[in-house]
């Protein structure tokens, strides 16, 4: 149960984080303004707190027994298998993510209107996914802490 309090308090960081590293991407796309600095700031942060979570999170489920079945519980194992397929979703297209200021940059000094068209499909993908791990997430760890 260690592990799960740990990853549940873990999990509420990571989200306070990435609303931080959301609103200043939101700030930079919107003002044209890039700072590498300032990128490293808000994403490292992120990026070891999630790591951290997927580690601990995998743990938790390859380690332990949850002991429910498909039978009893079917909106209870509805949301844990959305909650798990985004957590498995969410690492392919984040390497993407990563990439998406300098795609944006080079589609847009080459003025290809359909390469930046699909970079901003991949991007509202992304955070569609990562938001829907949270939506199911956040009050399971809440439950969790306690």
């Amino acid at each position: 149960m260690l592990l799960k309090k740990t990853n549940a308090v873990l999990s509420l960081i990571t989200i306070l984080l990435l609303f931080i590293h959301t609103g200043y991407t939101a700030y930079c796309y919107l003002a044209f303004y890039y700072n590498p600095v300032l990128k490293i700031v808000f994403s490292l942060p992120l990026i070891v707190c999630a790591c951290l979570h997927a580690v601990l999170g995998m743990s938790a489920v390859f380690m332990n027994v949850e002991g429910s079945t498909g039978n009893f519980y079917t909106q209870f194992n509805r949301e844990t298998l959305v909650q798990r397929i985004s957590a498995a979703l969410i690492l392919p297209i984040l390497i993407l993510h990563i990439k998406t200021f300098g795609f944006l940059s080079a589609a847009a000094e080459g003025s290809h209107t359909v390469l930046m068209f699909h970079i901003f499909v991949s991007e509202a993908l992304f955070y569609f996914i990562v938001f829907t791990h949270i939506a199911v997430s956040t009050s399971r760890a809440l439950i969790t802490m306690g």
